[in-house]
């Protein structure tokens, strides 16, 4: 606002150089040098005379500093050094009181010009709230009460200046009379710097009109155009939902099935899911790009949302139709350090439910049995299955072992145990022989061992001579035909005196019963 007063800027040197600034600037209260001043200044809490009177202070600080520079240079070619020091106080002094000052003066300045609403665009929220137009109307309130202000600042000078005028023409007395005139002068240059602001305000008055009109048609047109849009979308969404409802409940009706049941369900509320969030990105997108891509960023949300379920669902698509499990079969999953072993009794959707089963491999590795387990489908990709009955396979083979001294006849001992397994184990051989040749159809195995198999070598304390027998087991008497082998091979060898089952450490007694439970 430096224009306002240039015009009367060589007023105020001349000013400054008849008289002391605190004499001329002083409060409006303080007429100790003007004795004849007849009247008193209003003190109001006034935005526009806050920021005169900051305006005014900032001069005689300008002016002094202009002083004080000239006087350090002055003396700075003397040579006075304690009177530059005097002087430097009293300008840094007058710097700070300037930069306090021109914050003040600068704050004012913001609340006067810095009224406005706040223009943004209707959302539903807004519509009901009605939001912009009250801060419309709260904004043009602000400025009125402004208006006002500056109306009773500009009358409180109009009649400071009108009383000062008729003080002039009475005092006689060519001092005091020379002050007024001055005072006069003050004035008048407050009146055309608070001028300045009239031009302002009117500006941001119209602007605020303006602004108000605007909303005001942003209002009527988000309702004739944009409710409807939204009641419409209730619509069809309630619409939607009363659809799924209700082929759900046929479903649970018609659908006799469990498995099929949670399919159907589950099927019916995603396809419902899509087309309900396809319908909201199509009708609140503008551009046909634009909602794509945030159809395509939605659906990458409910894939990563819903992940694990999809991976189940995958999971038992592979297991369907790949039939490397199914409802029957006898497995392994491994799980961590542990093992679950068991009858598969259920295959859903989500998971497989395992019934925990009682053998020699459930004893070595799973510990417990008769556990119902639930292990996700998802499981599958991540870890290895073992199938001890897959694509129609009922037996397997299984192993047991013994330590025997370095003096045993191993020779008798082979003809024994091979004995004594084909004994009880003849009658699986034909049936596996068929299993194994319809197995060579889907997968490309070469050879299968059929026949009983004995292998020796030396134990690994090189204390004896350890023996291991293959057989074949059918999987659901692993147990029982171990226990019947185990007894009629203890049996046999005890009758024999060339045989002798190693007992000279407890390590190797350990190692025996270890194995033969293997």
């Amino acid at each position: 606002m430096k224009h306002l007063y240039k015009p009367f800027s060589y007023l105020y040197i001349v000013a400054f150089l008849l008289f002391s600034p605190a004499s001329i600037f002083a409060s409006e209260n303080n007429t100790s040098n003007v004795e004849a001043y007849p009247f008193k200044s209003v003190k109001v809490k006034n935005t526009f005379l806050k920021a005169i009177k900051y305006h005014n202070e900032l001069e005689v600080i300008k002016h002094d500093l202009r002083q004080l520079n000239r006087d350090i240079k002055k003396h700075t070619k003397l040579g006075n050094i304690k009177i530059l020091r005097d002087l430097e106080d009293q300008k840094s002094l007058q710097e700070s009181k300037h930069q306090i000052l021109s914050k003040k003066s600068q704050e004012i300045y913001n609340i006067i010009t810095t009224i406005t609403a706040n223009n943004e665009p209707f959302n539903l929220l807004n519509f009901f709230s009605k939001k912009p137009l009250h801060e419309a109307e709260k904004a043009i309130s602000k400025l009125n009460r402004l208006r006002v202000q500056y109306d009773k600042a500009m009358l409180i000078l109009r009649e400071d200046i009108k009383q000062l005028k008729i003080v002039i023409r009475k005092t006689k007395e060519v001092k005091k009379k020379t002050a007024y005139k001055y005072k006069l002068g003050e004035k008048l240059l407050s009146k055309r710097y608070l001028s300045g602001f009239k031009d302002l305000i009117d500006k941001q008055y119209d602007h605020l009109l303006d602004q108000r009109s605007t909303i005001e048609a942003n209002y009527y047109e988000y309702r004739d155009s944009e409710i409807m849009k939204h009641v419409t979308s209730i619509i069809i969404i309630l619409i939607l939902f009363i659809l799924t409802f209700i082929i759900r409940k046929l479903t649970i009706r018609y659908v006799q099935e469990d498995e099929r049941q949670f399919i159907w369900r589950r099927s019916i509320s995603t396809f419902a899911i899509v087309i309900g969030l396809t319908f909201i990105v199509f009708t609140y997108s503008e551009n046909i790009i634009y909602s794509l891509t945030i159809f395509t960023f939605v659906g990458a949300a409910i894939v990563i949302a819903t992940r694990t379920f999809l991976l189940n669902i995958i999971a038992w698509l592979h297991i369907i139709f790949s039939k490397f499990i199914k409802v029957g079969d006898r497995i392994i999953i491994p799980h961590e350090t542990k093992y679950y072993h068991g009858d598969v009794i259920n295959i859903s959707p989500v998971q497989i439910t395992l019934y925990e089963t009682y053998d020699f491999s459930s004893t070595r590795q799973a510990v417990n049995a008769g556990r119902i387990i639930f292990i996700p489908n998802n499981y599958i990709f991540s870890h290895g299955v073992i199938n001890y009955t897959h694509h129609g396979q009922k037996n397997y083979y299984d192993y047991l072992s013994f330590n025997l001294s370095f003096e045993s006849d191993l020779g008798l001992t082979e003809r024994i145990t091979r004995e004594v397994i084909t004994e009880f184990t003849s009658s699986y051989v034909d049936e596996a022989r068929v299993q194994f040749n319809t197995l060579k159809k889907r997968y490309a195995i070469k050879q299968r061992m059929l026949e009983p198999e004995v292998k020796f070598d030396v134990n690994a304390a090189s204390t004896g001579i350890k023996m291991t027998a293959w057989f074949l087991t059918p999987n659901s008497q692993t147990t029982t035909l171990k226990n019947k082998l185990l007894e009629a091979l203890l049996k046999r060898f005890n009758n024999e005196e060339s045989i002798e089952i190693s007992k000279k450490s407890k390590s190797e007694k350990e190692e025996v019963e270890s194995s033969s439970e293997g």
